[in-house]
């Protein structure tokens, strides 16, 4: 069950805006505290939040000997399924708040749950993209295994 479903809320992820405006906060405020709860569990406790309001990133985290800028989405299910009979696939609109696509330097990592598992995925992979599809293979090296936050920044940073 994805996050939206387990919180009765709308996919949020589609063309056009989302008729309830609450419901899309409510639902990225829940993929942020589990990125916070991913952080406790982890032992990760130098989590920022940004004082500003527009920046394009989330959360700022201490790892690895550096600061880390972290932007967090919700993953919703794309309407469209795949080929005939296939499922829906799940996608993330990955534009900030203002409507523009992200550029090199805005974050560090993009952090996507859809409450049944969590990716994390370098910037550079999501710079100048509307949308990505990543329940298929593409992505599946960015899924973070057990909730381990810690070796998934690892595994990234150090290789």
């Amino acid at each position: 069950m994805g996050i939206l479903e387990l919180f009765d809320l709308p996919d949020v992820v589609g063309d056009g805006e989302n008729s309830d405006g609450f419901k899309r906060s409510v639902a990225g405020t829940i993929s942020e505290m589990t990125f916070n709860l991913l952080c406790l569990r982890s032992g990760i406790l130098d989590v920022c939040v940004p004082s500003h309001v527009g920046v394009p990133y989330d959360f700022v985290i201490f790892f690895g000997g550096c600061w880390l800028k972290i932007q967090v989405k919700t993953v919703g299910k794309k309407t469209k399924a795949r080929g005939k009979g296939g499922r829906p696939n799940k996608a993330i609109t990955v534009k900030s708040s203002s409507g523009r696509a992200y550029k090199s330097g805005d974050f560090d990592y993009l952090f996507a749950t859809t409450g049944d598992f969590h990716l994390l995925i370098p910037s550079h992979e999501v710079v100048g993209r509307a949308r990505m599809i990543v329940d298929g293979p593409k992505y599946a090296r960015y899924r973070i295994e057990g909730d381990d936050l810690v070796g998934a920044l690892t595994l990234r940073m150090f290789g």
